[in-house]
C-alpha cells in the first residue's frame, strides 16, 4: 500500500491518508476484508505520529470504509462500491459547482472594486449560483477579496445572508464599508451527510473554470 505524504499544500496529514486510502478502496486495490497495516506500523513507515494514523483510521471507520476487529486489527469494510462511487461523484460535482460560484463571485468582486477605484461606485454585479446545497461545503471559511466568512457566522457590513441553492450573490459597493456581498436563495437547503472528498477538484477548478457573470449598472 503506497501512501505519499506531502508537508506542503496545507492539507492535514491525516486527511492525506484518508483520501488516498479511500481511493485505493474505491479502485479495488484494497479489497473487502483485506487487513490494513496497524496504526503503529503505518506511522513508522510514514514517519509520522501514531496519533495522526489513529485519527485517519477513526475517520475511515466513521465513514464506513474500514472496520476494527478487537485483537485482530483493521480491515476493509464490506460496502456497495458502486453506491460509494456514485456518492463520491455527487460530492465532487457539488464541490466543483461551489468552486465555480466562488470563482465567479471573486471575479465580480474584482470588477466592482476596479470600477469603484475609477469612481464608478454604482456598479453592481449579480452572480447566479450553480450549487445545489446550502452554505459552503467546499471551503470554510470562505475568503473573497479579504472578506472572510464561516458557515454559521452572522451578517457583517460586507457579508449579508448565506449562499443557497438556486440563489445568487449581488456584489455592490458601499462608500462607507467598501464591497458588499449580498446572498439570496430560492430553494430549501439540502444538508450533506459529510464533507466532500476534495482530492481531485483542485485540478478541475484550475483547468476548466472560467468566470461567468451578469452585470447590472445602477
Amino acid at each position: 500500500m503506497d501512501i505519499i505524504i506531502s508537508n506542503s499544500g496545507g492539507v492535514p496529514i491525516y486527511e492525506q491518508i484518508t483520501r488516498q486510502m479511500k481511493g485505493l478502496i474505491l479502485r479495488g486495490e484494497l479489497r473487502e476484508g483485506e487487513a490494513l497495516p496497524s496504526m503503529r506500523l503505518l506511522a513508522k513507515e510514514l514517519r509520522i505520529s501514531v496519533i495522526t494514523t489513529k485519527r485517519a483510521y477513526e475517520e475511515l471507520e466513521r465513514e464506513g470504509f474500514l472496520t476494527t476487529v478487537p485483537g485482530k486489527g483493521c480491515f476493509v469494510a464490506a460496502r456497495d462500491l458502486e453506491l460509494v462511487r456514485e456518492e463520491t461523484l455527487r460530492r465532487v460535482e457539488e464541490h466543483l459547482s461551489q468552486a465555480v460560484d466562488l470563482a465567479n463571485v471573486r471575479a465580480a468582486y474584482a470588477q466592482v472594486s476596479t470600477e469603484a477605484l475609477l469612481g464608478n461606485t454604482g456598479v453592481t454585479v449579480t452572480v447566479k449560483l450553480k450549487q445545489k446545497q446550502a452554505g459552503w461545503q467546499s471551503a470554510d471559511p470562505v475568503n473573497i477579496g479579504g472578506i472572510v466568512h464561516s458557515n454559521g457566522d452572522k451578517d457583517t457590513d460586507n457579508w449579508k445572508g448565506d449562499a443557497e441553492p438556486g440563489g445568487s450573490c449581488e456584489v455592490s459597493y458601499d462608500k462607507t464599508h467598501g464591497v458588499v456581498l449580498t446572498w439570496s436563495g430560492t430553494a430549501a437547503p439540502i444538508k450533506p451527510n459529510s464533507l466532500p472528498d476534495t482530492s481531485v477538484t483542485g485540478f478541475f477548478v484550475m483547468c476548466y473554470i472560467k468566470p461567468i457573470f451578469g452585470r447590472t449598472v445602477r
